[in-house]
């Protein structure tokens, strides 16, 4: 089965749990580059509003920061990020993330999408 939102194609799409703030790892894979990109989870004494903090480390790597992230009804980005390219195309992430109890366990709701064909490299 292959989804389309509009004129993306969801790669991959799902819910977890991310428990006691643990980190999430994903590992994206194509014929030529391998890019994983983390999630990590931080919650102050003064929870003040969400922050999303991405930091590129290096060419194959992101880690992306969701500090403040305590509503139980979730927040994220409003619209889907650009993270680079993968399969010669566009890569797209939507998310959202919840905080189901005062452990601050995380549900984590993410897409993943491929967009237009990248230019082909010489």
């Amino acid at each position: 089965m292959k989804i389309w939102v509009g004129e993306y194609e969801v790669l991959s799409s799902g819910m977890l749990i991310a428990l006691k703030n643990q980190p999430v790892v994903f590992q994206l894979n194509d014929q030529t580059v391998q890019l994983m990109v983390r999630f990590f989870f931080e919650d102050t004494e003064y929870a003040g509003e969400p922050q999303i903090n991405i930091r590129s480390c290096g060419t194959d790597r992101l880690d992306i920061v969701f500090r403040n992230f305590t509503d139980m009804l979730g927040d994220g980005p409003s619209e889907a990020w650009e993270l680079g390219g993968i399969n010669h195309r566009k890569l797209y992430l939507a998310c959202r993330v919840s905080s189901i109890n005062e452990n601050r366990d995380k549900i984590v709701y993410y897409t993943w999408y491929l967009g237009e064909r990248l230019p082909e490299k010489d």
